[in-house]
């Protein structure tokens, strides 16, 4: 049945394998999960319920809350169960819809906002849930302090669950759904790259130096290449040509997790002659393919936070330069690339930037800005 055309017209939908009603009524449009996996027969069932629905509305019995659309709750023995569930219990069952889909450190945020949700709404149920319940919980953690980055990503959570509870019939009305709106992020600061005085400060300070100069290639590669950090953690040997003079990206380590890029593609560029000679110097010679290019004194996978607390902010601030974040390794890539005059779409092959992205974040970086000729 199609949802478009005449009022009421429910349309069958597969899911997530799971059938779904959707139709329009009036103006608003509804969705009805209707607990049944998407097979031959169930599509038949859910037809007849997307008739009944269709009925209800061109008669003037349509039951906008659709309780009366439901299906009956059952448990493993087949028994009908209540349909009263707590946010808690019903929060679970959607991080565990969720985890399949998510990375193991995405799904951690999932789960900490779990715990807060049970620190403030205790067992209450989530039919009972009122928008100044709502409202309650997110002053709730404004009053922990949290940064506003960190609570618009719960923002966008709540409203992902808000939506979810609504399609499987748990609530009435999604009051999460506007939550998002509630954060106002500052537009994002320009990139300010490290001069290339400063650049040549901490390279001479990391090779040197008594405690961290086991860092200096990391760091020579990192302003070297423009790379995301977690993509210099990653990188393996066997994604470099025999000679160090190409390489491959196709994924980033954050935290002991390995996941794609961060535009899910990778990239293939060559490497200029000082970076593939120090990988060439720096290249253990019993190597495997899988080992880790740059790793701690110990062998272990560098760590973006220690490496950032402790030797990146301690060469910057006995070099006295004014602190800005590893991540800045690749602003100041980028920018003095352009600078240079390297075609921008040439650059954002190399780091894997979106071509447009850049252009908005570094064009004053571009010095070779075309100018309009002397015609006359």
């Amino acid at each position: 049945m199609s949802t478009r055309g005449e009022k009421g017209k429910v349309a069958v939908e597969a899911i997530d394998g799971w059938l779904r009603l959707r139709w329009r009524v009036y103006g608003t449009q509804y969705a009805l999960r209707i607990g049944l996996p998407n097979t031959k027969a169930n599509r038949m069932v859910a037809q007849s319920k997307a008739h009944q629905i269709y009925l209800d509305v061109i008669s003037g019995n349509f039951d906008p809350t659709l309780d009366k659309y439901r299906p009956p709750r059952q448990n493993d023995c087949g028994q009908v169960k209540s349909t009263r569930v707590s946010l808690i219990d019903a929060y679970e069952q959607f991080c565990k819809y969720k985890s399949k889909q998510l990375d193991p450190r995405t799904y951690e945020k999932y789960q900490t906002l779990g715990k807060q949700l049970k620190a403030f709404h205790q067992n209450k149920e989530l039919a009972a849930i009122a928008p100044e319940d709502v409202e309650g919980f997110w002053n709730y953690l404004e009053e922990l302090g949290l940064e506003k980055l960190t609570r618009k990503g719960k923002a966008v959570l709540l409203a992902a669950f808000g939506k979810w509870a609504f399609e499987q019939g748990f609530i009435k009305d999604n009051f999460w759904r506007d939550v998002p709106k509630w954060v106002r992020l500052p537009a994002p600061e320009s990139p300010k790259p490290f001069t290339p005085e400063e650049t040549q400060k901490i390279l001479a300070a990391f090779k040197s130096h008594r405690y961290y100069s086991y860092y200096y290639p990391f760091v020579l590669f990192c302003f070297g290449t423009g790379v995301r950090l977690g993509e210099a953690i990653g990188l393996q040997w066997k994604r470099l040509s025999e000679d160090c003079a190409t390489i491959e990206i196709v994924e980033a380590l954050s935290r002991g997790v390995r996941k794609p890029t961060k535009t899910n593609r990778s990239r293939q560029f060559r490497l200029a002659r000082n970076i593939a000679v120090m990988l060439l110097q720096h290249k253990p010679a019993n190597a495997e393919p899988e080992d880790i290019v740059f790793t701690t004194p110990r062998g272990h996978a560098i760590d973006d936070h220690n490496f950032r607390n402790r030797a990146w902010i301690t060469v910057l601030s006995e070099q006295q330069i004014s602190y800005r974040k590893p991540y800045n390794m690749r602003s100041t890539f980028i920018s003095y690339a352009l600078a240079s005059g390297m075609s921008p779409m040439i650059v954002s092959q190399i780091t894997g930037h979106d071509p447009q992205v850049m252009f908005n974040h570094y064009a004053g970086a571009i010095e070779s800005t075309p100018a309009t000729p002397e015609l006359y």
